[in-house]
């Protein structure tokens, strides 16, 4: 069954089959080529933080806020503490990335791999994922928000279905570090420059 489009929004799309993708997001701790857990105990999953500018995503935030609320009511769970829901207000986190954003969290089963694109649409590999979708980078996700009413607690949480790479943007953390101007051009019949001379067996 093809998927249609229910609702549009600035940078927010609701689709027929519960799905939203939202459009425009900094990408925050995303572990698309493997599925990572935080500690031994806990289950590995593939995951992303999209960090929503306010200024530019507040009628996408309405628009979750709305599913949000349909499932809090369809599934009887009522009110819910923010720490419960998948978007949170990101200048209670005490971090300064997420200030002045909408933090928004989505995650998959180690059993099912998120689709995840470049820019011109086409399939990533997961070797392809680690270089191209980096901490910092600007993407579209597109997630399924679902209730968890269970014996582990009461959640609003959402799966994460596809991640598309859209632009650069400036790495969060310390990154690569460049070593290119470190290095002198080495002559082809060079030895192997290291030079130890005799050895004296005084060492």
């Amino acid at each position: 069954m093809a998927r249609e489009i229910v609702k549009k929004v600035k940078n927010a799309v609701l689709y027929s089959d519960g799905c939203i993708r939202i459009d425009g997001v900094r990408a925050s701790y995303p572990h698309l080529d493997k599925a990572w857990a935080k500690n031994e105990s806990d289950r590995a999953k593939f995951s992303i933080t999209g960090l929503a500018p306010k200024e530019t995503h507040e009628e996408a935030k309405k628009l979750l806020v709305e599913e949000i609320n349909k499932l809090l009511t369809s599934s009887k769970i009522g009110k819910l503490a923010a720490e419960h829901k998948f978007v949170r207000d990101g200048d209670n986190a005490g971090k300064d990335e997420c200030e002045g954003m909408w933090v928004i969290k989505a995650s998959e089963n180690a059993d099912r791999r998120p689709s995840c694109r470049n820019r011109k649409g086409t399939q990533l590999t997961p070797d392809e994922v680690a270089e191209v979708i980096y901490p910092g980078c600007w993407v579209n996700i597109l997630l399924r928000p679902w209730a968890q009413n269970n014996q582990h607690g009461k959640k609003i949480n959402a799966n994460l279905i596809a991640v598309q790479f859209v632009r650069d943007g400036e790495r969060f953390g310390e990154g690569p570090i460049d070593d290119e101007d470190v290095w002198d051009e080495l002559d082809d019949d060079a030895d192997d420059g290291y030079d130890f001379g005799e050895s004296d067996d005084d060492l």
